[in-house]
Order: C-alpha cells, then sequence, then structure tokens
C-alpha cells in the first residue's frame, strides 16, 4: 500500500526532440516474510512490517516525436 505525488517538466530541444525530467516522493507500507537463504527456504520471521517515505521514482528522458 502506498502513496505519492510526482513532478516532471518537458523541454522542447528542436522540431523532434524534448527532454523530460519526473521526480517522485512518497509514502509505503510492505508487510513481508524473511528467509535464512533462498536455497534452503527456512523461514526466520513471518509478517513483518515496514514504514517507508522518501523518494520513489526518477527519471530522464529523450523523447522523438514523430
Amino acid at each position: 500500500m502506498g502513496a505519492g505525488v510526482a513532478y516532471g517538466y518537458a523541454w522542447i530541444l528542436g522540431r523532434h526532440w524534448n527532454l523530460e525530467a519526473e521526480i517522485g516522493f512518497g509514502y509505503s507500507f510492505v508487510r513481508y516474510d524473511v528467509f535464512r537463504c533462498a536455497g534452503c527456504g527456512k523461514k526466520v520471521a513471518s509478517d513483518k512490517t515496514h514504514h517507508y517515505v522518501g523518494p520513489t521514482k526518477a527519471a530522464l528522458n529523450l523523447v522523438y516525436v514523430f
């Protein structure tokens, strides 16, 4: 579960080219299980939770417009 906001901007470089930048900030709540290793599959802990607040997205795109 999570929520966030993102902001982006586009610069026109030429007739067919644009440069776009975007950054996002948000909150995420996750529930997970902890395993000792992927091979043996022994579960160490279950139903742990974690809250995350911070950057969730960053992008820099070069766009060709037909």
